[in-house]
């Protein structure tokens, strides 16, 4: 299939292309795209790509896959912190649904955040974005949003819980002065620094010598890291602990059973966070034109996407595309707002005493 075709396709091939991607109910979502009409199917199908990359709830692969050989990498605080849940008395199925309830919940605000910045600085208050189908010729043609919408209809029986209800920012977009398009790069360097980039100088510098617009790719990446939570966050605990015990969903009975065994709640925080991560890098992947999907032996592509592409590009108020927002996925560690790029603070105190780990 190319992206010249997709347009003719009919219910059966629309049933094949779901059944090979993993969906849970690959003819309700073929007959669903021809009954809306076979011009949704890029949305759709970047929807339902985003969600094979959350973890499902009868998948026990992740927390092998996820370990790092080395625990001073990015995310190698995973295994000692799953080996101390464990430990503690956390069944795996507990841990499965809440880092699948988290994931899913992400995948929502990203979703959310692709439609809306969200609230931004007054100095780059005018900036907007949105999603594109992009064309043979590398050029944006169809624009794509609601993509919040597609998603309910994919999402297994359950994930409709309270924790997976959208961030939705009621922002609105005031008139700013569009200053930022005509910085010098002193003048980037000290937007860089107010919006809290860690290394300001060096996103500055390359915009204005390379020519990439690396303020709207460190917006957006800013924008999506606030929806992760942060390594001192337990709110995400508390509040589902404090809930009336006759109204908790599974993911609340899950989070109820992890505290009740002694669950450290520092590990559980460090565990949904790199699973947030690592879903937030593959969301960028498919943004910058990435097709794999996972299977059961890792992750593969299929023929049928071939064609298929989606780009984010900053738009006019007309909505209409002005420039790309690309190669998001290379710089998700660098937005890390701790500033660690996902590192656990041992390594960091390492390369302090000038003894770094291997």
């Amino acid at each position: 299939m190319s992206v010249k075709n997709w347009r003719s396709m009919n219910e059966q091939d629309l049933t094949k292309l779901a059944r090979k991607l993993g969906a849970l109910e690959p003819e309700s979502w073929a007959h669903s795209q021809i009954q809306r009409g076979i011009e949704h199917l890029p949305r759709d199908l970047f929807v339902l790509l985003a969600v094979g990359d959350v973890i499902y709830p009868d998948n026990r692969h992740w927390l092998a896959e996820t370990r790092s050989r080395n625990p001073y990498d990015p995310g190698g605080e995973f295994g000692p912190a799953i080996d101390r849940l464990l430990a503690a008395g956390a069944r795996v199925e507990d841990l499965t649904s809440i880092v699948a309830t988290m994931q899913m919940s992400l995948l929502v605000n990203l979703c959310v955040l692709l439609d809306d910045p969200g609230e931004l600085e007054p100095e780059v208050c005018d900036v907007r974005w949105r999603l594109f189908l992009v064309e043979e010729s590398n050029a944006p043609d169809t624009p794509i949003d609601r993509l919040v919408e597609a998603l309910w209809e994919i999402v297994w029986t359950g994930a409709e819980s309270r924790p997976l209800q959208p961030i939705w920012t009621e922002s609105f977009q005031a008139k700013g002065t569009g200053a930022w398009r005509s910085m010098n790069e002193q003048e980037l360097t000290e937007l860089f620094r107010q919006l809290g980039a860690q290394e300001p100088e060096g996103w500055a510098r390359s915009q204005i010598s390379e020519g990439i617009p690396q303020l709207l790719r460190y917006l957006f990446l800013r924008q999506a890291w606030r929806q992760i939570i942060a390594p001192d966050d337990r709110d995400w605990i508390i509040e589902t602990h404090e809930d009336d015990p006759d109204q908790r969903d599974e993911f609340g009975e899950a989070i109820e059973a992890m505290l009740a065994a002694g669950a450290p709640a520092q590990d559980l925080t460090t565990v949904v966070r790199i699973m947030q991560w690592i879903l937030l890098f593959r969301f960028c992947v498919l943004l910058d034109g990435g097709l794999a999907f996972r299977t059961g032996a890792g992750f593969s592509t299929l023929q049928e996407l071939v064609g298929f592409c989606w780009r984010l590009s900053l738009v006019d108020d007309n909505d209409t595309p002005v420039a790309p927002i690309e190669g998001l996925h290379e710089s998700v560690l660098e937005t890390d707002p701790t500033g660690r790029e996902m590192r656990p603070q041992e390594y960091f105190r390492n390369l302090d005493t000038r003894d770094p780990p291997g």
